[in-house]
């Protein structure tokens, strides 16, 4: 049941119809060489996975674009489902000053209010990369406040400040805006070298399954690790699954094998009897074909009456002279034809006499 419950949490995660604003950290720390190749150029490489990421859960959704460095907010472009309006907004910004981040969160609040959808939830995704020691917190947990009565959602990135102080105020925005999870902080350590691809792993992305809520700390070592464990967990599941459906169908299996054997052996031993019946037909058809002459000759004593009638054509003089005339160079006088001739009598001889014998018998 827990990992039915994971999986609708994740399919609705995946449904979420959103209005998003991405707020990149440009101040003068961005341009530190920490993260390759700089920490802006890092939150670049960010913002095209989750511009892309959000528009593939939902192709309604949309995604804008501000800044909070060089000492003010700036609107680069309003939620938008164009994503080339992001890449486009990408260029030619500046890395210098400090960060404004109260004011960006605010301002990144009206430009949600007065998206063109009001169905799409809202959400700030929001990307911290230097100190923000002039932010009081007391200001950003009435800040965060106002987010969720607003019905605002939020996830922070901080990258390259670990100051306690500053990870504990952005940790108590995260949870001023919290509503029931729907809010994240995402403190990735030293040594990742692509920032994106620990934001892939993170539930900024993936939701409740991508790691806790509201709080992590994630290197790039770690999210090979956590994505093998969760396919390791997921085949091992599989595999369980699929033994235990085995071994339920096994029994039944025996039991049909049981109860089947006999017809099938009855028909096994059947084909050998009908193989053996036929063989005796043949040898009978046989026998009788192989019958002495006399036997036929009695069952069927019609067909001697041809042949009578060709010997006696044959016995007749006339009819074999005027054969014999019309074979040219033919020698009637020649033995023999006199021997055929004389056969041809002989056995007209004795068939007179089997009728003669035959007479009486009969009357």
């Amino acid at each position: 049941m827990g990992d039915i419950k994971r999986i609708g949490d994740y399919l609705n995660f995946r449904m979420v119809l959103e209005a998003n604003i991405i707020i990149l950290d440009n101040s003068a720390w961005s341009r530190n060489g920490d993260f390759i190749p700089t920490r802006y150029d890092a939150q670049v490489d960010a913002t095209h996975v989750v511009s892309s990421h959000k528009r593939q859960m939902n192709p309604e959704n949309t995604v804008g674009l501000m800044t909070m460095g060089c000492d003010q907010v700036q609107v680069i472009v309003t939620p938008s489902s164009d994503e080339g309006k992001i890449l486009a907004g990408l260029h030619g910004i500046k890395q210098k000053g400090r960060t404004l981040l109260s004011n960006a969160l605010q301002v990144a609040q009206l430009a949600l209010k007065h998206r063109a959808n009001k169905h799409l939830r809202q959400r700030i995704i929001l990307f911290v990369a230097s100190p923000i020691e002039h932010e009081e917190q007391d200001l950003l947990i009435q800040v965060g406040k106002k987010l969720r009565k607003n019905t605002v959602a939020l996830d922070v990135i901080n990258i390259g400040e670990y100051d306690q102080g500053h990870v504990t105020k952005l940790e108590k925005l995260v949870e001023a805006v919290n509503n029931d999870g729907n809010s994240h902080f995402l403190n990735v350590l030293p040594g990742s070298a692509v920032l994106s691809d620990t934001l892939i792993s993170s539930p900024i992305l993936m939701g409740a399954e991508g790691g806790a809520a509201n709080a992590g700390n994630f290197g790039q070592s770690d999210d090979p690790e956590l994505e093998m464990a969760i396919r390791l967990s997921l085949e091992e599941s599989k595999a369980h699954q699929a033994q235990v459906e085995k071994a339920s169908e096994a029994p039944a299996q025996n039991n049909q094998d049981q109860g089947a054997p006999k017809p099938a052996q009855g028909t096994a031993t059947a084909k050998p009897e009908e193989s053996k019946n036929e063989e005796e037909e043949l040898l009978r058809r046989a026998k009788e074909i192989s019958m002495p002459p006399q036997t036929q000759m009695v069952e069927e004593p019609p067909k001697q009456a041809p042949q009578a009638a060709t010997n006696s054509v044959f016995e007749d003089e006339e009819f074999i002279n005027n054969l014999l005339k019309e074979v040219p160079d033919l020698d009637r006088n020649s033995p023999e034809i006199q021997a055929l001739l004389a056969e041809f009598k002989r056995k007209k001889e004795e068939d007179q006499k089997k009728d003669e014998n035959k007479g009486p018998e009969a009357k």
